[in-house]
Protein backbone atom coordinates (compact mmCIF):
# COMPACT_ATOMS: atom_id res chain seq x y z
CA UNK A 1 0.00 0.00 0.00
CA UNK A 2 2.97 2.17 0.70
CA UNK A 3 4.04 2.37 -2.83
CA UNK A 4 0.64 2.78 -4.21
CA UNK A 5 0.42 6.06 -2.09
CA UNK A 6 4.36 6.83 -3.40
CA UNK A 7 3.16 6.28 -7.32
CA UNK A 8 0.18 8.55 -6.73
CA UNK A 9 2.53 11.11 -5.37
CA UNK A 10 4.85 10.70 -8.43
CA UNK A 11 2.21 10.92 -10.86
CA UNK A 12 0.97 14.13 -8.72
CA UNK A 13 4.56 15.75 -8.27
CA UNK A 14 4.81 15.14 -12.35
CA UNK A 15 1.98 17.18 -13.34
CA UNK A 16 3.21 20.04 -10.99
CA UNK A 17 6.53 19.94 -11.77
CA UNK A 18 5.54 19.73 -15.59
CA UNK A 19 7.37 17.18 -16.59
CA UNK A 20 7.03 15.25 -19.96
CA UNK A 21 5.46 11.79 -20.73
CA UNK A 22 9.35 10.75 -21.72
CA UNK A 23 10.36 12.31 -18.24
CA UNK A 24 7.60 10.73 -16.58
CA UNK A 25 8.31 7.22 -18.12
CA UNK A 26 11.76 7.25 -16.89
CA UNK A 27 10.71 8.64 -13.23
CA UNK A 28 8.39 5.65 -13.80
CA UNK A 29 11.12 3.07 -14.49
CA UNK A 30 13.99 4.75 -12.67
CA UNK A 31 11.66 5.06 -8.95
CA UNK A 32 12.76 3.88 -5.62
CA UNK A 33 10.22 1.05 -5.60
CA UNK A 34 11.35 -2.39 -4.78
CA UNK A 35 11.34 -4.18 -7.80
CA UNK A 36 13.07 -3.52 -11.41
CA UNK A 37 11.84 -1.39 -14.13
CA UNK A 38 9.92 -3.47 -16.69
CA UNK A 39 11.17 -4.75 -20.33
CA UNK A 40 7.93 -2.99 -21.43
CA UNK A 41 8.83 0.44 -19.90
CA UNK A 42 12.76 0.08 -20.64
CA UNK A 43 11.45 -0.75 -24.32
CA UNK A 44 8.96 1.72 -24.71
CA UNK A 45 12.05 4.71 -23.51
CA UNK A 46 14.37 3.21 -25.51
CA UNK A 47 12.27 3.63 -28.97
CA UNK A 48 11.44 7.48 -27.55
CA UNK A 49 15.01 8.03 -28.01
CA UNK A 50 14.69 8.13 -31.60
CA UNK A 51 12.59 10.88 -31.29
CA UNK A 52 15.37 14.17 -31.08
CA UNK A 53 12.62 15.74 -28.28
CA UNK A 54 12.12 12.70 -26.70
CA UNK A 55 15.96 12.28 -26.46
CA UNK A 56 17.26 15.29 -25.01
CA UNK A 57 14.21 14.82 -21.90
CA UNK A 58 15.11 11.05 -21.61
CA UNK A 59 18.61 11.84 -21.54
CA UNK A 60 18.52 15.16 -18.83
CA UNK A 61 16.28 13.16 -16.19
CA UNK A 62 18.82 10.11 -16.61
CA UNK A 63 21.16 12.69 -15.70
CA UNK A 64 19.65 13.93 -12.90
CA UNK A 65 18.62 10.16 -11.68
CA UNK A 66 22.26 9.38 -12.03
CA UNK A 67 23.42 12.19 -10.07
CA UNK A 68 21.49 10.48 -6.65
CA UNK A 69 23.02 9.43 -3.67
CA UNK A 70 22.31 8.07 -0.21
CA UNK A 71 18.91 5.98 0.70
CA UNK A 72 17.77 7.20 -3.67
CA UNK A 73 20.56 4.35 -4.69
CA UNK A 74 17.52 2.26 -6.63
CA UNK A 75 17.72 5.57 -8.63
CA UNK A 76 20.54 5.04 -9.49
CA UNK A 77 20.78 1.22 -10.08
CA UNK A 78 17.38 1.70 -12.21
CA UNK A 79 19.19 4.39 -14.19
CA UNK A 80 22.25 2.67 -15.24
CA UNK A 81 19.79 -0.80 -16.03
CA UNK A 82 17.77 1.29 -18.40
CA UNK A 83 20.84 3.16 -19.52
CA UNK A 84 22.25 0.04 -20.83
CA UNK A 85 19.02 -1.32 -22.96
CA UNK A 86 19.15 1.93 -24.52
CA UNK A 87 22.49 1.77 -25.60
CA UNK A 88 21.29 -1.87 -27.04
CA UNK A 89 17.97 -1.10 -28.47
CA UNK A 90 17.77 2.30 -28.61
CA UNK A 91 19.07 5.23 -30.80
CA UNK A 92 22.79 5.68 -31.64
CA UNK A 93 22.54 9.36 -30.23
CA UNK A 94 22.08 7.93 -26.60
CA UNK A 95 25.54 5.91 -27.22
CA UNK A 96 27.13 9.01 -28.38
CA UNK A 97 25.97 11.21 -25.79
CA UNK A 98 27.08 8.71 -23.11
CA UNK A 99 30.41 7.75 -24.60
CA UNK A 100 30.88 11.79 -24.74
CA UNK A 101 30.11 12.20 -21.39
CA UNK A 102 31.38 9.07 -20.19
CA UNK A 103 32.97 10.42 -16.90
CA UNK A 104 29.16 10.18 -15.54
CA UNK A 105 29.26 6.80 -15.69
CA UNK A 106 33.19 6.37 -14.28
CA UNK A 107 32.20 8.53 -11.67
CA UNK A 108 29.84 5.48 -10.23
CA UNK A 109 32.27 2.74 -10.29
CA UNK A 110 32.95 4.60 -6.30
CA UNK A 111 29.35 4.72 -5.53
CA UNK A 112 29.04 3.81 -1.65
CA UNK A 113 25.91 3.23 0.52
CA UNK A 114 25.18 0.65 3.29
CA UNK A 115 22.09 0.46 4.51
CA UNK A 116 20.83 0.20 8.21
CA UNK A 117 21.20 -3.65 8.04
CA UNK A 118 24.59 -3.02 6.90
CA UNK A 119 24.59 -4.21 3.66
CA UNK A 120 26.42 -2.97 1.14
CA UNK A 121 23.61 -1.24 -1.38
CA UNK A 122 26.43 0.16 -2.94
CA UNK A 123 28.07 -2.72 -4.46
CA UNK A 124 25.78 -3.40 -7.81
CA UNK A 125 25.73 0.24 -8.44
CA UNK A 126 29.85 -0.26 -8.76
CA UNK A 127 29.30 -3.84 -10.66
CA UNK A 128 26.76 -1.92 -13.77
CA UNK A 129 29.21 1.23 -13.60
CA UNK A 130 31.95 -0.82 -13.95
CA UNK A 131 30.27 -3.11 -17.03
CA UNK A 132 28.84 0.00 -18.74
CA UNK A 133 32.00 1.94 -18.66
CA UNK A 134 33.96 -0.97 -20.64
CA UNK A 135 30.88 -1.70 -22.75
CA UNK A 136 31.26 2.23 -23.86
CA UNK A 137 34.85 2.32 -24.34
CA UNK A 138 34.83 -1.13 -26.64
CA UNK A 139 33.35 0.12 -29.49
CA UNK A 140 33.19 -3.27 -31.72
CA UNK A 141 31.59 -4.88 -29.35
CA UNK A 142 28.63 -2.46 -28.59
CA UNK A 143 28.16 -2.56 -31.95
CA UNK A 144 27.88 -6.48 -32.29
CA UNK A 145 25.84 -6.46 -29.63
CA UNK A 146 23.31 -3.58 -30.92
CA UNK A 147 23.49 -5.69 -33.81
CA UNK A 148 22.73 -9.64 -32.86
CA UNK A 149 20.03 -7.58 -30.69
CA UNK A 150 18.46 -5.80 -33.82
CA UNK A 151 18.54 -9.13 -35.28
CA UNK A 152 17.19 -10.84 -32.14
CA UNK A 153 14.13 -8.32 -32.38
CA UNK A 154 13.40 -8.52 -36.07
CA UNK A 155 12.61 -12.26 -35.49
CA UNK A 156 10.31 -11.77 -32.75
CA UNK A 157 8.65 -9.08 -34.93
CA UNK A 158 8.58 -11.16 -38.20
CA UNK A 159 7.06 -14.41 -36.19
CA UNK A 160 4.49 -12.77 -34.53
CA UNK A 161 3.07 -10.30 -37.65
CA UNK A 162 3.39 -13.92 -39.47
CA UNK A 163 1.25 -15.69 -36.32
CA UNK A 164 -1.66 -13.41 -37.29
CA UNK A 165 -1.27 -13.70 -40.77
CA UNK A 166 -1.95 -17.51 -40.32
CA UNK A 167 -4.98 -16.39 -37.53
CA UNK A 168 -6.31 -14.31 -40.23
CA UNK A 169 -6.35 -16.82 -43.06
CA UNK A 170 -7.17 -19.80 -40.99
CA UNK A 171 -11.03 -19.10 -40.86
CA UNK A 172 -11.57 -18.08 -44.35
CA UNK A 173 -10.07 -21.49 -45.59
CA UNK A 174 -12.37 -23.22 -42.81
CA UNK A 175 -15.66 -21.76 -44.39
CA UNK A 176 -14.82 -22.10 -48.02
CA UNK A 177 -14.04 -26.09 -47.13
CA UNK A 178 -16.44 -28.87 -47.93
CA UNK A 179 -15.22 -30.74 -44.72
CA UNK A 180 -13.60 -33.40 -47.05
CA UNK A 181 -10.24 -34.75 -46.86
CA UNK A 182 -7.97 -33.63 -49.26
CA UNK A 183 -9.40 -29.84 -48.09
CA UNK A 184 -8.58 -30.69 -43.99
CA UNK A 185 -4.91 -31.78 -44.86
CA UNK A 186 -4.13 -27.44 -45.63
CA UNK A 187 -5.72 -26.89 -42.38
CA UNK A 188 -3.64 -29.20 -40.92
CA UNK A 189 -0.47 -28.03 -41.82
CA UNK A 190 -1.10 -24.52 -41.05
CA UNK A 191 -1.86 -25.39 -37.72
CA UNK A 192 0.91 -27.68 -37.50
CA UNK A 193 2.85 -24.53 -38.80
CA UNK A 194 1.14 -22.02 -36.31
CA UNK A 195 2.03 -24.42 -33.85
CA UNK A 196 6.02 -24.70 -34.95
CA UNK A 197 6.18 -20.35 -35.09
CA UNK A 198 4.48 -20.53 -31.09
CA UNK A 199 6.94 -22.97 -29.99
CA UNK A 200 9.99 -21.14 -32.01
CA UNK A 201 8.40 -17.91 -30.39
CA UNK A 202 8.37 -19.29 -26.67
CA UNK A 203 12.03 -21.14 -27.29
CA UNK A 204 13.47 -17.78 -28.05
CA UNK A 205 11.59 -15.91 -25.34
CA UNK A 206 12.92 -18.45 -23.05
CA UNK A 207 16.07 -18.16 -24.58
CA UNK A 208 15.96 -14.45 -24.41
CA UNK A 209 14.85 -14.51 -20.69
CA UNK A 210 17.33 -17.32 -19.73
CA UNK A 211 19.72 -14.72 -21.44
CA UNK A 212 19.53 -12.20 -19.47
CA UNK A 213 19.09 -14.40 -16.38
CA UNK A 214 22.45 -15.32 -17.17
CA UNK A 215 23.95 -11.42 -17.05
CA UNK A 216 21.50 -10.43 -13.69
CA UNK A 217 23.28 -13.47 -12.22
CA UNK A 218 26.86 -12.41 -13.99
CA UNK A 219 26.47 -9.21 -12.52
CA UNK A 220 25.56 -9.88 -8.89
CA UNK A 221 28.64 -12.95 -8.57
CA UNK A 222 30.86 -9.96 -9.62
CA UNK A 223 29.16 -7.16 -7.45
CA UNK A 224 29.30 -10.23 -4.00
CA UNK A 225 33.48 -11.21 -5.07
CA UNK A 226 33.79 -7.05 -5.90
CA UNK A 227 32.39 -7.05 -2.42
CA UNK A 228 34.35 -9.39 -0.79
CA UNK A 229 37.52 -8.09 -1.94
CA UNK A 230 36.86 -4.98 -0.27
CA UNK A 231 35.60 -6.40 3.16
CA UNK A 232 39.09 -8.52 2.63
CA UNK A 233 40.68 -4.98 1.90
CA UNK A 234 39.14 -3.23 4.81
CA UNK A 235 39.68 -5.73 7.62
CA UNK A 236 43.17 -6.26 6.31
CA UNK A 237 43.88 -2.36 6.52
CA UNK A 238 42.26 -2.59 9.79
CA UNK A 239 44.55 -5.45 11.52
CA UNK A 240 47.51 -3.55 10.67
CA UNK A 241 45.50 -0.33 11.93
CA UNK A 242 45.32 -1.90 14.95
CA UNK A 243 48.82 -3.85 14.95
CA UNK A 244 50.43 0.12 14.57
CA UNK A 245 48.06 1.37 17.60
CA UNK A 246 49.25 -1.50 19.58
CA UNK A 247 53.29 -1.02 18.85
CA UNK A 248 52.36 2.72 20.03
CA UNK A 249 50.97 2.12 23.30
CA UNK A 250 53.31 -0.25 24.27
CA UNK A 251 56.16 2.46 23.43
CA UNK A 252 53.92 4.69 25.45
CA UNK A 253 54.23 2.41 28.27
CA UNK A 254 57.66 1.77 28.34
CA UNK A 255 58.32 5.33 28.19
CA UNK A 256 55.60 5.88 31.14
CA UNK A 257 57.15 3.20 33.13
CA UNK A 258 61.02 4.72 32.50
CA UNK A 259 59.48 8.11 33.53
CA UNK A 260 58.70 6.36 36.76
CA UNK A 261 61.38 4.84 37.36
CA UNK A 262 63.54 8.30 36.66
CA UNK A 263 61.22 9.82 38.97
CA UNK A 264 61.76 7.22 42.17
CA UNK A 265 65.10 7.74 41.78
CA UNK A 266 65.75 11.36 41.55
CA UNK A 267 63.11 10.86 44.66
CA UNK A 268 65.67 8.60 46.44
CA UNK A 269 68.30 10.87 45.57
CA UNK A 270 66.30 13.91 47.32
CA UNK A 271 65.85 11.42 50.06
CA UNK A 272 69.15 9.86 50.84
CA UNK A 273 70.45 13.93 50.44
CA UNK A 274 68.36 14.75 53.17
CA UNK A 275 69.37 12.04 55.44
CA UNK A 276 73.22 12.74 55.16
CA UNK A 277 71.71 16.94 56.00
CA UNK A 278 70.18 15.31 58.82
CA UNK A 279 73.07 13.01 59.64
CA UNK A 280 75.96 15.18 59.36
CA UNK A 281 74.49 18.28 60.53
CA UNK A 282 76.71 21.21 59.71
CA UNK A 283 79.83 19.45 58.06
CA UNK A 284 78.74 19.85 54.32
CA UNK A 285 81.49 18.82 52.80
CA UNK A 286 80.86 15.18 54.17
CA UNK A 287 77.66 15.11 52.82
CA UNK A 288 79.22 13.51 50.14
CA UNK A 289 82.02 11.22 51.53
CA UNK A 290 80.63 8.02 52.34
CA UNK A 291 83.69 7.18 54.58
CA UNK A 292 83.27 10.63 56.89
CA UNK A 293 81.44 9.49 60.00
CA UNK A 294 78.26 11.20 60.97
CA UNK A 295 78.20 13.70 63.30
CA UNK A 296 78.10 13.27 67.49
CA UNK A 297 75.08 14.17 69.14
CA UNK A 298 76.89 14.71 72.65
CA UNK A 299 79.39 17.03 70.63
CA UNK A 300 78.89 21.21 71.26
CA UNK A 301 76.38 22.73 68.03
CA UNK A 302 78.48 24.00 66.06
CA UNK A 303 81.66 23.10 67.27
CA UNK A 304 84.33 21.44 64.73
CA UNK A 305 85.85 17.56 65.96
CA UNK A 306 89.24 19.32 65.97
CA UNK A 307 88.60 20.84 68.60
CA UNK A 308 85.55 19.18 70.73
CA UNK A 309 87.14 16.84 73.11
CA UNK A 310 84.23 14.65 72.93
CA UNK A 311 84.41 13.69 69.05
CA UNK A 312 85.02 10.35 68.83
CA UNK A 313 86.38 11.25 65.53
CA UNK A 314 90.52 10.64 65.55
CA UNK A 315 91.73 14.08 65.66
CA UNK A 316 94.98 14.34 63.26
CA UNK A 317 98.01 16.31 63.64
CA UNK A 318 98.08 19.89 62.93
CA UNK A 319 100.78 20.43 61.29
CA UNK A 320 99.76 17.17 58.80
CA UNK A 321 96.21 18.93 58.38
CA UNK A 322 97.08 22.33 57.97
CA UNK A 323 100.47 22.21 56.28
CA UNK A 324 100.72 25.85 55.54
CA UNK A 325 100.67 28.80 57.77
CA UNK A 326 97.37 30.08 57.00
CA UNK A 327 98.37 33.55 59.73
CA UNK A 328 101.29 34.42 56.61
CA UNK A 329 105.19 34.98 56.91
CA UNK A 330 106.63 35.00 60.67
CA UNK A 331 106.59 38.49 61.90
CA UNK A 332 110.56 38.91 61.68
CA UNK A 333 110.80 37.91 58.17
CA UNK A 334 107.88 40.38 56.98
CA UNK A 335 109.63 43.17 58.62
CA UNK A 336 113.14 42.34 57.08
CA UNK A 337 111.52 42.46 53.42
CA UNK A 338 109.58 45.05 54.18
CA UNK A 339 112.53 47.21 55.25
CA UNK A 340 114.60 45.89 52.31
CA UNK A 341 111.87 47.09 50.02
CA UNK A 342 111.86 44.01 48.03
CA UNK A 343 108.28 43.39 48.49
CA UNK A 344 105.89 46.52 48.81
CA UNK A 345 103.40 44.93 51.15
CA UNK A 346 103.33 40.94 52.34
CA UNK A 347 100.10 39.46 54.18
CA UNK A 348 100.07 39.37 57.71
CA UNK A 349 99.52 41.47 60.47
CA UNK A 350 100.83 45.26 60.40
CA UNK A 351 104.30 45.79 61.32
CA UNK A 352 105.34 47.16 65.10
CA UNK A 353 108.27 49.66 65.69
Amino acid sequence: MQHFGKAALRVTKNYTKGYSDAQAKVREATSNDPWGPSGSQMNEIAQLTYNQNDFIEIVEMLDKRLCDKGKNWRHVFKSLTVLDYCLHHGSENVVIYFRDNLYIIKTLKEFQYIDEYGKDQGANVRQRAKDLTNLLMDEDRLREERRSRAQMRDRMVRGASREEDDENTVPRRDGNSQNGPAENRPNRDEDELRRAIEESKKSLAQEMVRVEEQELQDALKASEEDGQRRRNDFDSSNSSRAIEERKRSLAQEIARMEEQELQALLKASEEELKRRKVNYGSNPSALFDDAAPPSNSNSTPGASPLTNPTSSWPVPDAPHRFPMNLAGPPLQESENLAKSGRVAALPGPPIRH
